[in-house]
């Protein structure tokens, strides 16, 4: 069996922060490998794309960002949110993301504090080069709170992706944990091909 991470691990930040600040015990996740991720997990994971963008184009809907919880220091915004279809409310993505304010132009700063549009969407608005390298590819057994954020019954297996956002000074704009819901549910079964 695999090595589960560490949830001390620079890897898992931000989602580690959330659970570390909480009585609540971490989901367990493992680092698995790209070819171990079936489809359509792993076209939707195994990118060097932002999610925002792959998500809009898989499910063919807008995506919009609901924010659970929130911190913001002068400097960086670290926030647990769901992605969810517009006018559907069908949850897409659980993740948590920290958030660099430094390295953005002040309006699209004022964009990532007004926490109403997910920051792949604020990068393409702004016309703010990025590239994305994704660190681990993640086998999640979901907790408590993460079927409760994507309305999820049972204990299905999850996958996800531990992600960097560098910009074009490669400086790093922000590092996300993202977790997918269980596809075939609604669009995802009609869109399997979709990537």
């Amino acid at each position: 069996m695999r090595e589960r991470l560490d949830w001390h691990s620079e890897l898992l930040d931000p989602l580690a922060v959330f659970y570390a600040a909480s009585d609540v015990p971490p989901p367990a996740i493992e680092p698995v490998r790209a070819d171990d991720v079936p489809e359509p997990y792993r076209a939707l994971l195994v990118h060097k794309d932002d999610m925002t963008f792959v998500l809009q184009r898989f499910h063919g809907q807008p995506i919009d960002l609901h924010v659970l919880d929130r911190r913001v220091t002068s400097e960086t915004v670290l926030r647990r949110v769901v992605l969810r279809i517009r006018g559907d409310d069908t949850a897409v993505e659980f993740g948590a993301i920290r958030i660099h304010l430094n390295h953005f132009t002040p309006e699209a700063r004022r964009a990532v504090l007004d926490a109403d549009r997910p920051l792949g969407a604020i990068l393409r608005d702004h016309a703010l080069a990025f590239v994305s390298r994704p660190s681990a590819i993640l086998r999640v057994t979901p907790d408590d709170a993460i079927r409760r954020a994507m309305d999820l019954n049972g204990t299905p297996i999850l996958y996800g992706r531990c992600n960097v956002l560098y910009g074009s000074a490669d400086q790093p704009l922000a590092q996300v944990v993202e977790i997918l819901p269980p596809l075939g549910r609604k669009t995802g079964e009609e869109h399997r091909d979709g990537c």
